[in-house]
């Protein structure tokens, strides 16, 4: 999709990320939930106490859109990647 945006958590106090499908919800304490629609999501970059719902993650990779945990120093510690196509049939 060519009009999707990265995402930044960047977070300094802790947040909660969850699954409200088709979208991710941001949770900040003591501020309105945010709805981040993944259609229009091109990756996420997730930095800080960010705590992310199982949910919200298997729907990033439904949506093909790719994670980038960041540690606090800015090195990348891992990242949730879709598969660039569909997996072999394993039964």
């Amino acid at each position: 999709m060519t009009d999707a945006r990265p995402l930044y958590l960047l977070a300094t106090h802790p947040i909660e990320v969850a699954w409200d499908e088709p979208a991710l919800t941001v949770e900040v304490p003591g501020a309105a939930a945010a709805f981040y629609p993944l259609p229009r999501v091109g990756r996420v970059i997730s930095r800080g106490p960010v705590q992310w719902s199982g949910a919200a993650l298997a729907g990033c990779l439904r949506h093909r859109v790719p994670v980038l945990f960041v540690a606090d120093d800015g090195h990348i510690q891992g990242v949730l990647s879709p598969l660039r196509q569909p997996p072999p049939d394993l039964s």
